[in-house]
């Protein structure tokens, strides 16, 4: 209808379905873990602007926070990520591949896993001790586990590894609505739509933030270069 009713300029629509395999690359992760609670974690991403930092920290207090019933996340707060050092990190490999996050969140959580397994026999101590007390378990706080913990000369330092024997299929797509001056060539996009099945995201905001990036990244290949 608008074509018809307009000459020179004229809209049409896009749909693009995307399928991109990618490849997982090897990756290791140091957590420290101090009396206090706090919590150091150097991992093998260079975060230049994709939110690595932030998801390693947010996979680190997911995973040790499963130490608890229920569940409850360590606070992030806490947690800070340590400078990318091959001399506490050798072999990592490059930043990029879309997957270098993922990598390094799946090494900090392995390495996590070393933590609790450490922790565990502390924690029940410490529960049954309440118990016999007759006073509340859920008192136990990460805070008053980890002291308990170096108190008593549990390694509180964890190295974890993701392997990266692996690859799987992204999927995708892309609907967009385009006007275009048929005189002077001027492009202006009216409307996109993007769909990306990422699974169970760990932090929808910077997700959603590297899919528009990518998009936008794209019209500029398309459009610009």
């Amino acid at each position: 209808e608008f074509n018809n009713a307009n000459r020179w300029k004229k809209r049409g629509l896009a749909k693009i379905p995307i399928r991109y395999e990618v490849s997982v690359s090897a990756r290791s992760s140091l957590v420290n873990v101090y009396a206090d609670g706090s919590i150091t974690v150097h991992h093998g991403t260079s975060d230049i602007g994709q939110g690595a930092n932030v998801k390693v920290i947010q996979a680190v207090s997911q995973r040790l926070g499963t130490l608890f019933n229920p569940n409850c996340p360590v606070d992030i707060g806490s947690i800070r990520c340590g400078e990318l050092d091959s001399s506490v990190l050798p072999n990592c490999t490059f930043t990029g591949g879309s997957t270098s996050s993922e990598s390094s969140c799946e090494a900090a959580q392995d390495a996590c896993d070393t933590l609790i397994d450490r922790l565990k026999p502390i924690l029940l101590g410490m529960a049954q001790e309440k118990q016999e007390k007759g006073e509340d378990v859920s008192s136990i706080t990460w805070n008053s586990l980890c002291a308990e913990a170096a108190s008593k000369s549990v390694n509180l330092a964890a190295v974890g590894y993701c392997d990266g024997k692996r690859t799987y299929q992204n999927f995708g797509g892309c609907l967009s609505v385009v006007e275009l001056d048929i005189l002077t060539g001027e492009i202006e996009m009216l409307e996109s739509h993007l769909l990306y099945d990422c699974g169970k995201s760990l932090n929808p905001a910077i997700d959603i933030g590297q899919a528009e990036g990518a998009f936008v990244m794209g019209v500029g290949f398309l459009l610009r270069e």
